[in-house]
């Protein structure tokens, strides 16, 4: 998730500092790499690819399927917590580890 809200970060910053771009998905990917070298080119392209509108969007596109993308990340990691929560038969330790990644996010 850390990854995915720092691509949609850089891709703010190119919506503030470009012109709206009909750039491919790698080149948009790739200039984002050359922006902050951290993040990964690879990373953002395998990403953004999934989604079937990907390719031909410009950097504003983009930066709503990133967003759409990290919420249902999110929304779907805090329900598999919320689910392992459930099971019984989960030591101490795990239902610990669990009950903090429950806690952090849930509170975003």
């Amino acid at each position: 998730m850390k990854s995915i809200l720092l691509i949609i970060s850089a891709l703010v910053f190119f919506l503030q500092n470009l012109s709206f771009s009909s750039a491919s998905l790698e080149e948009n990917c790739r200039r984002i790499h050359e922006f902050n070298p951290e993040r990964s080119y690879d990373f953002c392209v395998t990403s953004l690819q999934v989604v079937p509108e990907s390719p031909t969007a410009n950097l504003s596109q983009l930066d709503v399927i990133a967003s759409e993308l990290m919420i249902k990340n999110y929304t779907h990691t805090l329900g598999v917590v919320q689910r392992l929560l459930k099971n019984q038969s989960l030591s101490h330790w795990q239902r610990e580890a669990l009950r903090v990644c429950n806690e952090t996010y849930s509170s975003g």
